[in-house]
């Protein structure tokens, strides 16, 4: 046999990369096989175009070399031949191309026994290079005790339909197929995969540049998918941005159950969403209780070491730390229904489950209890009906969609390709009053006597450490009344003794008046000064109250040996900008997806500014907390 070196190393280097589709035939894969599978031969000698006895010549001579080898690289044009050839075999569980996953194991991890029952599907691979045609390949344990399918990414219970991601010491979210390591994949549905990498640059870029999902797949679509320039509306390469959600959400729980020390569980059968929906509820129940990573961050910049006399002092010096909160006007739909916090079921609804029984039928003036005329919004009183005909009449004109806009707050959409995209009426307020947004009342905002559109809460209040790191978010759903904010700062801090030393809020004035009504100690060690922006700008200087309690400048500590202030008080303000730009994102999502996307958001966001103050020598740490009183 006489056949050039070019044609036997690429013999080899296509045999070793099908070696997990010859180990699914083995007993024991330590060793090669004496016989390549058939399938196996046939691909080879029509990719190679070399007959089936040269074929298995090569591979009684060569499989131990083979075998031993790490990897196998294949270029380009090696790789079209495998997507050619492979997927012409008429057995479904036959068919090959240059990107197959398998599940890691052979052998049942539980009882031992070899996995059986080969099923395979046709793929798609979605990589920074582009889709590709892929099949996916899952295993079964059929003994008695087990009766388990092994995919790539997780395991499925069949009798008891509960799927079950994989334990890995690696980066959570990232899954390494056993002979490429190099390529990262995570298994989103059972005809789709998404390469991490992608998906993690997906999120980057939402993180650092706001881009929706959408966007993200349409860059894709156009920038990198080499099908750009067909009629591909309808085809599996076509990635959309459903999928590229789900990849977010899914690498998100598996690095959070994972950091956790847990095991992601949930059902296999019905819908995705709604089965995430279940994780999402149960991270972000866990996010309220424990809080984020850095609910107790303290660095360089936001902590100072200020002389004291007190007697348990280091060195003759104190930590003096330093937060802000503050409210922007993100926020999600709610029920109509004031302070009202039970979840609308679709965003297309005025009231959560509760309320709808009791006021779908009744006219939207919210001093009116008579019920609404078939097909109107309002009763048969005649100021409420002219009224509304009125408002369906001025609803059409096109300035209202300017002001819609702007109302809204939103300076692009969330998808840059949107043609059937509808202007919601955002917020009604007609009859409601403009209040001063710093003297509150306690009880919040009245409420206005028609309200034809959907309610959004209030506004999101955010805790956020002077060096810029976010400790925490919740939404306002009436209003940011005094109460409310107070209620929250406690449930960040559930003990005193985890309080900052310094908390800046544009209404202290207003909240401590009302701790000392409500004779409230929790605060009782924090110095509760006014942020400086807002007391020389918003604060009368005839306050008395204002003046004596809130003013920053009486504590000495606040202000330097060159006269300037310490902390940055306007940390709130700055990263309101950032959050700001998840207006179009985050508009549309109901009330789990809001606070699953923001505080992932939040969480990364901590991450990459916290590696930035360690590179900058600010040394970033977490404060050990106190457990809760």
């Amino acid at each position: 046999m006489d056949l050039p070196l070019v044609l036997i190393d690429r013999f080899i280097r296509f045999a070793r990369h099908l070696k997990p589709e010859i180990s699914l035939s083995m007993q024991d894969p330590i060793a090669p096989p004496k016989y390549l599978p058939p399938h196996v031969a046939q691909f080879l000698s029509k990719a190679l175009e070399l007959s089936a006895a040269i074929i298995s010549t090569l591979w009684s001579t060569l499989r131990f070399d083979v075998w031993d080898l790490v990897s196998a690289q294949l270029c380009l044009s090696e790789r079209s031949l495998f997507d050619e050839h492979g997927s012409r075999t008429i057995a479904k569980h036959h068919k090959l191309a240059y990107y197959m996953f398998y599940p890691p194991h052979t052998k049942c991890p539980h009882c031992g026994s070899t996995l059986t029952s080969i099923s395979r599907v046709q793929a798609t691979y979605f990589t920074r290079d582009g889709p590709f045609p892929a099949y996916s390949t899952s295993l079964r344990c059929k003994s008695d005790t087990c009766d388990i399918r092994y995919y790539l990414n997780y395991s499925v219970d069949i009798k008891q339909h509960i799927r079950q991601y994989y334990v890995s010491d690696d980066i959570p979210e990232v899954l390494h197929l056993e002979e490429h390591s190099f390529i990262q994949v995570l298994h989103l549905e059972e005809h789709s995969f998404i390469q991490t990498a992608l998906s993690e640059l997906f999120t980057a870029c939402t993180l650092f540049a706001w881009v929706s999902w959408q966007n993200s797949a349409l860059i894709y679509n156009h920038a990198l998918s080499p099908y750009r320039e067909r009629e591909v509306h309808e085809s599996r390469f076509v990635l959309t941005s459903i999928q590229v959600r789900r990849a977010f959400i899914l690498i998100s729980l598996l690095r959070d159950w994972r950091e956790q020390g847990s095991t992601l569980v949930m059902l296999e059968q019905g819908d995705l969403d709604l089965r995430l929906k279940d994780l999402i509820s149960e991270r972000n129940n866990r996010m309220i209780i424990a809080g984020q990573p850095e609910r107790l961050h303290a660095c360089d910049i936001c902590e100072k070491f200020i002389p004291t006399d007190l007697p348990n002092s280091y060195n003759g010096l104190r930590s003096l730390r330093a937060v802000v909160t503050d409210g922007t006007t993100l926020g999600h739909y709610s029920c109509k229904v004031h302070n009202c916090t039970e979840p609308l079921v679709n965003i297309r609804h005025h009231w959560c489950p509760t309320h709808t029984k009791q006021l779908q039928h009744l006219c939207v003036f919210t001093d009116c209890n008579r019920p609404a005329r078939h097909g109107y919004r309002t009763c048969d009183n005649t100021a409420h009906s002219k009224y509304e005909e009125y408002r369906n009449l001025k609803t059409k004109g096109f300035f209202l969609l300017r002001q819609q806009l702007q109302r809204a707050g939103i300076d692009q959409p969330s998808s840059s390709l949107a043609l059937d995209t509808t202007l919601e009426d955002v917020v009604d307020l007609e009859g409601g009053q403009i209040e001063d947004p710093v003297h509150k009342s306690d009880k919040g905002n009245q409420p206005s006597k028609v309200l034809f559109a959907r309610r959004r809460v209030h506004n999101v209040q955010f805790v956020v450490a002077t060096c810029g790191v976010i400790i925490a978010q919740a939404p306002m759903f009436g209003a940011e009344s005094i109460s409310g904010v107070k209620d929250f700062l406690k449930s960040v801090y559930p003990n005193p003794q985890d309080l900052p030393d310094v908390l800046f809020y544009d209404n202290n004035c207003q909240l401590q008046s009302h701790l000392q009504a409500q004779g409230d100690n929790h605060f009782c060690g924090t110095m509760l000064p006014v942020d400086v922006f807002h007391f020389k700008s918003k604060h009368k200087e005839s306050d008395e109250f204002c003046q004596k309690h809130c003013n920053p400048s009486q504590w000495t500590e606040l202000v330097g040996e060159d006269g300037e202030w310490v902390f940055n008080s306007s940390a709130a303000e700055q990263s309101n900008v950032w959050s700001g730009g998840y207006q179009a994102i985050l508009r549309d999502m109901l009330p789990h997806n809001f606070n699953f996307f923001l505080d992932e958001m939040i969480k990364q966001r901590n991450e990459v500014l916290i590696a930035k103050l360690r590179c900058e020598g600010r040394a970033p740490y977490c404060i050990p907390s106190y457990p809760a009183q």
